[in-house]
């Protein structure tokens, strides 16, 4: 991600299409002024969510690859053996992330613990809207690296799995 300070009357080109401009600047807002071709989709990030509930934001999507892309080419050789039978649980999207369903509940998973592809393993509450999330896999809790109502990034780790030998 890109941060810029820009002021009344400037603006940003991206692509050599784009065009951002901030109008006007007050202490509690900025308002912009967006020029893109039509066939660029431009939204704003809370009405996308309400039309896109759960899913990750296109932006997010893409923070999760670049991570992942940047973790496999800073390693090299081959994949240790013990994470060539794992899978990651990621953060869909920013929030806070719950191990139970209450603050006294029984945690949904514990390291060691099967699961199933359907399995609820914990939740994530984005502002209004808290997404279940689920296992995607069979196998075992190998670490929950998340203490519960924790607050998380998108792509960060959750927990790892391990598949069945």
């Amino acid at each position: 991600m890109l941060a810029l300070a820009r002021s009344e009357g400037q603006s940003i080109i991206i692509n050599g299409t784009i065009e951002v401009k901030v109008v006007k600047w007050s202490r509690s807002s900025v308002r912009l002024a967006i020029q893109a071709p039509r066939e660029v989709t431009v939204d704003r990030d809370e009405i996308w969510r309400k039309m896109n509930p759960g899913t990750p934001t296109p932006l997010e999507k893409a923070e999760v690859e670049r991570r992942e892309r940047f973790a496999r080419e800073g390693k090299s050789g081959p994949v240790p053996a013990e994470e060539a039978h794992t899978h990651k649980l990621l953060a869909p999207q920013a929030g806070t992330f719950y191990t139970s369903a209450g603050p006294a509940g029984t945690p949904f998973v514990a390291v060691g613990g099967h699961v199933e592809e359907t399995t609820i393993v914990g939740c994530l509450k984005a502002g209004e809207t808290t997404i279940d999330l689920v296992a995607g896999m069979v196998g075992k809790v190998q670490k929950i690296l998340v203490p519960n109502g924790q607050a998380v990034t998108a792509g960060q780790t959750l927990m790892i799995f391990e598949e069945p030998e």
